[in-house]
């Protein structure tokens, strides 16, 4: 250690070329900037974001490395540069952050992309996966709020995130309007309190989806995909709905014009849950800590599949295979130190 920092730090650096990673010790910088700090960290999860920036999505792997994937994790406050870091020194946090950097002891990460944690009953199993769903979740119920949403369409509602929608919004009296592809999927939400579920499967889905819309007064359409999927909500939406395309790999949104302007509908593209978090403001940001401490554990949980330790990363990457076929309950792996 020189004052206070350590100098190395051992990180996995991934080749999206080579489609291989391996740990590498490199320096760790030693000045942390203007509220900046630096978070030892203690887990985080393997999820999409890893998924997809394994395959150089979002720009991931390009320019010097190393390249070090980990974009949603947890761990303890160990050192802060000048400004509002000092106050979470000894503090845990949750961790949003992008470009990834996660997959490693430590991480100097800016202040308005962590989240502290009061509530000591949450396990840093629970925590590292604790950022960037549940934070979706407020970045869409914002979007609800503004539009004077009563009611909202969630699809892929039996995902880990589908699930943390269709329960925090029920919480806040909005109604939802869930979606999934298969009956298995729709007993299995049924089961945890999910409402007007329904098969887009289904011979007559598109007659019911209209009726169900229209009569519980739906404004706001959560679509998590970009193409068909999209294109078909847009149409059946009631008039001046607001079409909200959420998802990471999004990049050409598959809409018919006429709908959006006969329909007087507004199509919102991937914004993405950083960008919240970064701009979002002081008052919204203490309510919504406070509402992550409170739902870590219930709402907002994350089923873990297995914790693997990071020495033995070849093991996640062996199970998050085997999940990617289908884990019942979107399960997801998480790594600790």
């Amino acid at each position: 250690m020189e004052g206070g920092l350590p100098q190395e730090n051992r990180v996995y650096d991934w080749n999206v070329a080579e489609q291989k990673g391996q740990w590498k010790t490199v320096p760790l910088q030693t000045t942390l900037g203007e509220d900046e700090v630096l978070v030892k960290v203690a887990s985080s999860v393997f999820g999409k974001i890893e998924t997809l920036a394994m395959s150089g999505f979002f720009g991931f792997g390009q320019g010097e490395g190393p390249h070090v994937l980990g974009a949603d994790g947890a761990g303890t406050v160990v050192a802060a540069g000048p400004g509002k870091g000092s106050s979470l020194i000894n503090k845990r946090v949750v961790i949003l952050t992008f470009p990834p950097r996660l997959w490693a002891q430590y991480a100097i990460v800016h202040y308005n992309n962590l989240v502290p944690i009061s509530n000591d009953a949450l396990t840093w199993e629970q925590l590292g996966a604790g950022g960037v769903n549940p934070v979706t979740v407020f970045s869409l119920y914002g979007i609800a709020k503004r539009a004077g949403a009563k009611a909202i369409v969630n699809t892929a509602a039996s995902s880990t995130l589908g699930r943390m929608i269709f329960k925090y919004f029920e919480l806040q009296g909005i109604s939802v309007i869930n979606l999934v592809r298969r009956e298995a999927k729709a007993e299995q939400i049924k089961a945890e309190g999910a409402k007007n579920v329904l098969l887009t499967t289904a011979p007559d889905f598109d007659t019911k989806f209209a009726e169900l819309a229209k009569e519980l007064g739906v404004k706001v359409v959560y679509c998590c995909t970009t193409g068909a999927e999209l294109e078909k909500l847009t149409s059946l939406s009631p008039y001046g709905s607001t079409i909200c395309a959420y998802s990471p790999d999004g990049e050409h949104y598959r809409v018919k014009y006429e709908d959006l302007i006969l329909g007087q509908k507004k199509l919102i593209g991937n914004e993405g849950v950083f960008f919240y978090w970064k701009a979002v403001g002081d008052e919204e940001r203490q309510f919504v800590i406070g509402e992550l401490n409170k739902h870590l554990g219930t709402i907002f949980k994350t089923e873990v599949l297995k914790v693997v330790n990071f020495d033995n990363i070849d093991e996640a990457f062996r199970l998050e295979q085997e999940n990617l076929k289908g884990a019942a309950l979107d399960a997801k792996v998480i790594l600790k130190w």
